[in-house]
């Protein structure tokens, strides 16, 4: 059986003389589904692989950017107003829509297709983003970000 082929199906041996970090860490990295696998940022912040690195290679310290945004104020996901199209519309749906036509080109009928649609598309994904974006804003009530801008 080729290496490949005996990695995919996740039928290997890792041997003993390895460090129990280290096949901790190849363990993580060979996990067949890859939406349980290891990220490459978490391989980055494992103690075994940071073991003798230069320092040169280590990631750089994240440095804090305090945005001002008060996470005990935000609302939660159940209060967040979700559903079919023939809801949307208002001062909100409005402001979305023109934010989605001025930013990224989308006609405002185009947007009102995308919502009515039952598939996923690109438009309904961006109209949603800025529909939440623009409710944590009302709902925040954060001094130097316009509602519905």
């Amino acid at each position: 059986m080729r290496p490949l082929t005996v990695c995919a199906e996740g039928n290997y041996s890792i041997p003993h003389f390895l460090s129990s970090e280290a096949r901790n860490l190849i363990q993580r990295m060979l996990v067949v589904n890859p939406l349980s696998r290891i990220t490459v940022a978490d391989i980055r912040q494992d103690p075994w692989f940071n073991k003798g690195l230069p320092e040169y290679l280590r990631p750089p310290p994240e440095e804090f950017f305090n945005t001002g945004v008060d996470f005990s104020r935000l609302p939660t996901w159940k209060s967040i107003e979700r559903g079919p199209a023939e809801r949307l519309k208002g001062e909100l749906h409005d402001a979305v829509v023109g934010k989605l036509g001025s930013t990224m080109g989308y006609a405002k009928d185009d947007v009102q297709d995308a919502l009515n649609k039952e598939e996923p598309s690109a438009i309904k994904d961006a109209y949603m983003i800025v529909r939440e974006n623009q409710m944590m804003m009302r709902d925040c009530a954060l001094p130097f970000l316009p509602p519905y801008s």
